[in-house]
């Protein structure tokens, strides 16, 4: 069999991981486009302070996690695959539970390659990729891949949140007239009114044109220290895959 062959899972995996977030990515663009923003405004008549917020009228579509955990669970196979093809591709016997190497320092990560049975000559490709958390201790690590890597092997419990970008480029035009305050500020989301405020003001304000309102969706779970960029994480991740798959591979290519 040639190298390629005991690799083919592992890219074609890749492939297919790349294929569903691109889908997330146009479903979320499309349900950002839809229509589920709407621009209030609400006075405090004991202060007379008027607040323009910018509230989210529905929920995310449930095909969006679908195709996040499509593609977070696909790159997990490929990094086990590509575990998996380097040791067949040398003549190694290859039992079910070859798996990459996730660790928790680099200590661990050596114990772990060193259990797996993982040829020694394949060691720096998988040292490279630095697949524990970082520390104090010692430098280096991904702990935002390492996270993502560890919810899509948990993966029923991916979970979203949503949080919603505005353009500064294109905010709309503010006529002021006779104001005590007035404040454009930088939108923070509150996920449980599902909202953000924009604008604060008491006085004499008026407010033409619109906003360009851009939508990021983010992993929002309790190992992740802050919520991440869905796409991006998920890319990050991918990309990763890929790397540890074209550099066994070739590794393997020299070594027949």
């Amino acid at each position: 069999m040639e190298v390629d062959d005991h690799f083919a899972a592992a890219s074609d995996s890749i492939t297919w991981a790349r294929e569903a977030l691109g889908e997330f990515e146009l479903i979320a663009r499309d349900f950002s486009r839809s229509g589920v923003f709407r621009i209030i405004v609400e006075r405090d008549e004991r202060t007379g302070v008027n607040e323009q917020k910018l509230q989210l009228t529905t929920n995310l579509p449930k095909l969006l996690r679908r195709k996040l955990t499509e593609a977070l669970v696909t790159t997990r196979h490929a990094f086990d695959q590509a575990t998996y093809a380097s040791k067949i591709c040398l003549g190694q016997v290859a039992g079910k539970r070859v798996y990459f190497p996730w660790a928790s320092s680099p200590a661990d990560l050596q114990g772990r390659l060193k259990k797996l049975g993982i040829d020694t000559r394949m060691w720096d490709i998988f040292e490279g990729l630095e697949p524990y958390p970082e520390s104090d201790v010692y430098s280096g690590g991904c702990t935002v891949k390492r996270t993502l890597a560890t919810i899509a092997n948990d993966k029923h419990t991916v979970g979203l949140a949503v949080h919603p970008r505005i353009n500064r480029v294109k905010y709309p035009d503010v006529l002021t007239g006779k104001t005590e305050l007035f404040e454009a500020l930088a939108p923070n989301w509150d996920p449980v009114r599902n909202e953000a405020v924009l604008m604060r003001w008491k006085g004499e304000v008026k407010i033409s044109g619109d906003y360009d309102v851009h939508l990021a969706i983010l992993f929002k779970d309790r190992r992740l220290k802050e919520p991440v960029n869905a796409v991006l994480g998920t890319a990050a991740l991918i990309d990763m895959a890929e790397r540890l798959t074209v550099q066994l591979k070739e590794r393997c290519a020299s070594l027949h």
